[in-house]
């Protein structure tokens, strides 16, 4: 599972291009919110095609625990669902 810390990139990766029966488009990020230094993934950054964009990934199996925090926001046309997790690996 790879993330980013800019909303922007996750934006930008994270849209679905099917079109809902509304005629918007809709995502799904999640937020991981990490409670100490043991649940932050690594930082892959200098192996990036992309080493601009700063990237941390979790290992496969790594249990994301959405505590129930979500918030939806418009950009653009397109609805995107900003759900919060915790992750335990």
């Amino acid at each position: 599972c790879s993330t980013t810390p800019d909303l922007h990139v996750a934006i930008k990766y994270s849209k679905d291009w099917n079109s809902d029966s509304h005629g918007g488009e809709k995502s799904l990020i999640f937020a991981v919110h990490v409670e100490n230094f043991l649940q932050q993934g690594p930082d892959l950054s200098f192996l990036s095609c992309f080493p601009h964009e700063q990237e941390a990934l979790y290992p496969p199996l790594t249990f994301l625990r959405p505590p129930g925090s979500k918030q939806e926001i418009m950009v653009g046309d397109a609805t995107v669902t900003i759900m919060e997790v915790v992750p335990s690996m």
